[in-house]
């Protein structure tokens, strides 16, 4: 598999990929994603800013995500916990999985990709956040090496369970 930067004809596939991640999340009671967040201003957004990306298998996208190395302002403050480190340090936003690749190891192979980006720009880590009800996430964050940090609130999307891991 190969991660690369989304470009804007990916766009109707992405969105496809993300409309199906709010289909999962709401069939498990969440409520996160059930907003219009993320929404394809977002997406499109992450591209013309070169967050966006994609993990393809051959011609085909399996994964979607928002990798940033800005420091997000909803990380600045964390509760009931803290950073492993400080400084600098890259995040992922708005991880989503094909649905018929759910559970098969593609949401790792996205992680394991932006692990190596990580260490090629110099960075010591990595920061992500989920809804506390987001079992799965959680489960595959850990199985990554993700430490729970604490809690964060994400705007609008309110309280976040906060993980970090150290390359």
């Amino acid at each position: 598999m190969k991660l690369r930067k989304s470009e804007i004809k990916d766009l109707p596939e992405i969105l496809g990929i993300i409309g199906d991640a709010k289909g999962f999340l709401k069939s498990q009671g969440l409520d996160q994603w059930q907003s219009a967040y993320p929404s394809g201003e977002d997406i499109l957004k992450d591209i013309e800013q070169g967050y966006a990306y994609v993990l393809e298998d051959g011609d085909r996208i399996m994964c979607t995500g928002a990798i940033l190395e800005v420091a997000e302002q909803f990380y600045e403050v964390i509760y009931d916990g803290s950073w492993i480190t400080d400084g600098r340090y890259m995040t992922i936003h708005r991880l989503a999985t094909r649905s018929d690749s759910r559970g098969k190891g593609t949401a790792s192979g996205f992680i394991e990709e932006t692990v190596k980006l990580c260490k090629k720009r110099g960075l010591p880590s990595i920061r992500i956040d989920t809804h506390r009800g987001n079992l799965p996430m959680q489960r595959m964050l850990e199985k990554n090496g993700f430490i729970k940090c604490g809690t964060i609130i994400f705007g609008d999307e309110g309280e976040r369970i906060a993980f970090e891991k150290v390359v």
